[in-house]
Order: structure tokens, then C-alpha cells, then sequence
């Protein structure tokens, strides 16, 4: 109700899911599937970001990569693919971002 009275209408109600039917579409993990500006050495409620990583992307894997053309083996979740007769390559930059430069604490 707050939203229709906003004005808001989501993309799937404007285009419809016939139209959304006819156009390749390719999911890509976003930092907000784990937690908001996530990093891999960034903690998460004070404790290691680690377990809520991991949770986050087996979900993802599950319920939106899987619909990604599986081009590499997992863990893996950049991916290739062709359309049009041009090629595609999609960048995983967030599953290995890391706030420091170096990821190695010991270097």
C-alpha cells in the first residue's frame, strides 16, 4: 500500500514477465547478499564474517547463480557466455573482496 501510494512500481509490474521472458538476463552477487560493504576481513557484529559469508554464498549459489551459465567449476562464480555472436566474460569482484590491500596479513 505505501509503495502504490509513492508511486512506486517495480520493474516485473512496468515490463511484465512475458517481456522479461524474451531478454537474457544473468544474476551477479552484490556485497549486500552477505551483509552491507561486505569484505572478507571485515567483522560482522564484531565476530568473523566468515560464517555469514558462507551462508550467504551457498544461498546465492543456490537460488541465483545457479541460473548462470556454469562455465567454471565451483567455487567459481564468474562465468562466460555468448550472445549474439559476441562473447561475455561476468567478474566475480565481490566473494574475494578484501578491505586491505594485501589479503595476507602476514606480508
Amino acid at each position: 500500500m505505501f509503495a502504490s501510494f509513492l508511486g512506486y512500481n517495480p520493474a516485473h509490474q512496468l515490463l511484465g514477465p512475458h517481456v522479461l521472458a524474451q531478454l537474457p538476463h544473468y544474476m551477479m552477487l552484490d556485497d549486500h547478499e552477505v551483509f552491507d560493504a561486505f569484505a572478507n576481513d571485515v567483522e560482522y557484529f564484531w565476530r568473523p564474517s566468515a560464517p555469514v559469508r558462507d551462508v550467504a554464498l551457498e544461498a546465492y549459489r543456490q537460488y541465483q547463480h545457479s541460473h548462470n551459465p556454469q562455465s567454471y567449476p565451483p567455487p567459481a562464480l564468474y562465468y562466460r557466455f555468448e550472445f549474439g555472436g559476441v562473447h561475455f566474460f561476468a567478474l566475480d569482484v565481490r566473494s574475494e573482496r578484501w578491505k586491505r590491500k594485501d589479503p595476507d596479513p602476514h606480508s
